[in-house]
């Protein structure tokens, strides 16, 4: 109570520009991140209101799965593809090298009529490499690629083709969101962050023409863009790859809100951090090294819409995070009586927007399901600024000095050894 009361006491006391030197780093790197939130969430609470039936897409669909050692994952994720609005869809299935007796599960579902090919491959090639296998296969027009242990809205499919009517689309990415968030703490902040950063955050992306990345848990391709990028490359980080790959040819990206799948995310603090780490320094090495020249206005793949995207992820990813330290670094020394007052502040401030963010999401987009979430928000702020954040300094670091990315055993050594440095 004390720390409240000598906050309020302080402050108020203090003048405008006084504050404004005190919550620099707040006003210049997380309230625009605020109020762009905001402002996607008066997109999508537009678009809810005036919403009409998507054109249905005329083409043909394929879905692909690969998994490896996913047993029992991949008998949910069919029947949920097989209870899609969407028929008439080619199911192609493929057992990466597992040992579980994966390949079984997918000879018995292949047997029973719920998926149109079974394939099981001896020796693992990893995720990029079983997924290029079966679009090898597929008659579809679309390659819809999904995670096997994803489940999906009846809706999903239907609504993830419609915008491959416009011939510049060249992949479409669903909405991600959170199945277990109630399984523990860590599930539910990030079904929180879910929701601000894919369902939200990509929703003002697709506005503006900046999507990024497929995600690899429910994504659409369209086949002939798919063949002119030569698939999947090896991964890991394949899905921000080929969207990349897809963008410099020319290919608009496009994100469904409406086009929801839910996936498991880690239940524990040390799994989350290891996800990240990954993830993170996936993005590093693909950003900064492979795709490093859309920063570089000299080289004749240029373009400013790229350079817009990668400066974004410079600005809010990397530099906030190394700002944060120098911005803590600065108060301790200079003021360290100030310096619980400031976090406290500001986390109070960053609890309320978030708070915000989430009624407003809740109730435009008529999912009252959201507030299942608001007892855990007062956490999301700590936990995203303290932490992750903290996370993403190392990794980023990390990777950078020693490209700790190429030994991921996410891809079987055997591949990652082809793989020409970059």
């Amino acid at each position: 109570m004390s720390i409240i009361l000598s906050s309020w006491t302080f402050l108020s006391e203090r003048s405008f520009i006084e504050l404004c030197g005190l919550f620099w780093f707040v006003i210049l790197l997380d309230i625009p991140r605020y109020f762009l939130g905001f402002l996607a969430v008066f997109i999508t609470g537009s678009v809810t209101r005036r919403a009409q039936s998507p054109i249905i897409w005329p083409g043909t669909a394929s879905v692909l799965i690969a998994g490896h050692n996913e047993a029992v994952s991949f008998e949910r994720c069919v029947r949920s593809l097989r209870q899609q609005t969407r028929k008439n869809i080619e199911i192609i299935c493929v057992d990466d090298g597992s040992t579980d007796g994966t390949g079984e599960v997918l000879r018995r579902l292949f047997r029973h009529g719920l998926i149109d090919v079974a394939l099981s491959v001896k020796d693992r090639g990893g995720k990029s490499a079983a997924l290029n296998l079966a679009a090898s296969l597929a008659k579809g027009d679309a390659l819809v690629v999904v995670d096997c242990d994803c489940t999906f809205e009846e809706h999903a499919i239907e609504r993830l083709l419609a915008p491959l009517n416009n011939k510049a689309v060249g992949a479409v990415a669903a909405a991600v969101l959170v199945r277990n968030a109630s399984n523990s703490v860590v599930a539910s902040l990030q079904g929180l962050e879910y929701l601000f950063s894919i369902y939200l955050g990509r929703t003002l992306q697709d506005y503006f023409g900046l999507v990024t990345c497929v995600s690899g848990a429910m994504g659409a391709f369209r086949r002939s863009a798919w063949r002119q990028v030569g698939g999947m490359d090896v991964g890991p980080g394949e899905d921000l790859d080929i969207t990349f790959r897809l963008r410099q040819k020319g290919y608009a990206i496009r994100f469904v809100r409406d086009a929801i799948c839910w996936t498991d995310v880690p239940e524990t603090l040390g799994r989350l951090l290891r996800q990240r780490r990954r993830w993170e320094r996936d993005a590093v090495r693909l950003r900064l090294r492979k795709f490093g020249h859309s920063l570089n206005p000299f080289d004749v793949r240029f373009r400013l819409r790229e350079a817009a995207h990668q400066l974004e992820f410079l600005t809010y990813s990397i530099a906030a995070a190394l700002v944060f330290f120098l911005y803590i670094g600065d108060l301790a020394t200079k003021a360290p009586d100030l310096l619980p007052i400031v976090l406290f502040a500001t986390g109070f401030i960053l609890v309320v927007l978030d708070a915000v963010t989430l009624i407003m999401a809740a109730i435009l987009l008529l999912r009252r399901d959201y507030l299942q979430l608001l007892p855990f928000v007062p956490l999301f702020a700590p936990l995203q600024f303290l932490v992750m954040r903290n996370a993403r300094v190392f990794t980023f670091v990390e990777e950078l000095l020693f490209s700790t990315s190429r030994h991921d055993d996410f891809v079987p050594i055997k591949v990652r050894r082809q793989v020409p440095l970059e």
